[in-house]
């Protein structure tokens, strides 16, 4: 497999697309992992036959709160990446000392 035809496979329209479907079921997999393991913790799941009704109200309540956070937090990155940038090239250099001296 050459340098030349892995490229022209990754310029294939096609191939981009089924890359990029990869690439998002890995990260819903690994969002599902965190708020699972996150949720499992708060909620002090007991290895029991049967989930009690409080603690499947609990992980609901949880996993719908992880999820409303994780969205909030997609949506305003862009924001708040742009104003730190804006706000690092208004800054004046520091003059304090660092911890080094």
């Amino acid at each position: 497999f050459s340098m030349s035809s892995a490229s022209s496979v990754l310029r294939d329209p096609t191939m981009q697309r089924q890359l990029l479907a990869m690439k998002q079921q890995q990260e819903f997999q690994a969002n599902v992992a965190k708020f699972t393991e996150h949720c499992w913790d708060r909620c002090d799941v007991k290895a029991t036959a049967k989930m009690e009704a409080k603690t499947s109200r609990c992980i609901a309540n949880c996993v719908e709160r992880y999820l409303d956070a994780s969205s909030r937090l997609s949506a305003d990155l862009p924001n708040l990446l742009s104003r730190m940038a804006d706000s690092r090239q208004q800054a004046p250099p520091s003059s304090a000392k660092t911890i080094w001296g």
